[in-house]
C-alpha cells in the first residue's frame, strides 16, 4: 500500500500531471494530498479549502497546464489552483453535490461539472461562473434533472462531444451546437454509469 502521509482511506478521486508521471494528486474526506514519487509518500494541500477540505468529491487537472487543478465538494462550491495546488481559491459554486469536473482540453476556459440532483453546469470562465446544462438531460414522467457521476470528453473531432455517465439512466451525449443531451444506451446493460 502507498499511503504514507495520508490520513484518510477513502479516497473520492484521483489525477496525474500528465507531463510529469511522478506527480498524483488525490481528493479524499480529510482534503487534498499530492505526491512527487508515484504515491511513496503523500502530503496534505489544503491552503484555501478551509471546512471544505472534509468535502473534497473529486481533483481534476488541466491537461493544457497541469499546475491548474480544479476541486469540487459535496457542498457544491468549486476550487481552482493556479499553483499546483498550493493555494486554493472558491471561484464558485454550483446547486447541488459535485460528482465530476472535466476540462475542455480544446479550450481549457470550459469546464463542465457533473451533480447529484442537478444534471451539468458548464463554465466559460475556467470556473468562475457556471450555468445549467440540461435540456434534454430528463427523463419522464417528471423531467428533472439528472443525477450526473461521470463525464468524459472527446475532443477529435472539430467540435468537443461530452458524454454524461448517470445515475440509473445510462449514458447521454451533448451536442455542443445546438446544446441539447440524447441518451445512447443501445446494448447497456445496466443505467449506472461511473
Amino acid at each position: 500500500r502507498l499511503t504514507t502521509g495520508v490520513v484518510d482511506s477513502v479516497t473520492n478521486s484521483i489525477v496525474m500531471n500528465p507531463d510529469a508521471h511522478s506527480i498524483l494528486y488525490t481528493g479524499t474526506r480529510k482534503g487534498v494530498y499530492k505526491t512527487l514519487n508515484f504515491g511513496d509518500t503523500w502530503f496534505p494541500m489544503n491552503s484555501g479549502l478551509g471546512a471544505d477540505s472534509s468535502n473534497v468529491t473529486v481533483v481534476t487537472i488541466d491537461e493544457d497546464n497541469p499546475d491548474i487543478l480544479y476541486v469540487g465538494t459535496s457542498s457544491g462550491n468549486v476550487y481552482r489552483s493556479d499553483n499546483a495546488g498550493g493555494v486554493w481559491t472558491n471561484v464558485s459554486s454550483v446547486s447541488a453535490s459535485i460528482e465530476d469536473i472535466k476540462v475542455d482540453v480544446s479550450n481549457p476556459i470550459e469546464v463542465y461539472v457533473a451533480t447529484q440532483d442537478s444534471g451539468v453546469f458548464y463554465s466559460t470562465d475556467r470556473g468562475v461562473s457556471f450555468s445549467e446544462r440540461n435540456t434534454d438531460l430528463t427523463v419522464p414522467p417528471l423531467y428533472l434533472p439528472l443525477t450526473v457521476l461521470s463525464l468524459a470528453i472527446d475532443t477529435s473531432g472539430p467540435n468537443s462531444k461530452v458524454y454524461a455517465g448517470t445515475q440509473n439512466n445510462g449514458v447521454f451525449l451533448y451536442d455542443v451546437i445546438d446544446t441539447t443531451w440524447t441518451p445512447i444506451n443501445s446494448g447497456l446493460t445496466s443505467g449506472i454509469i461511473h
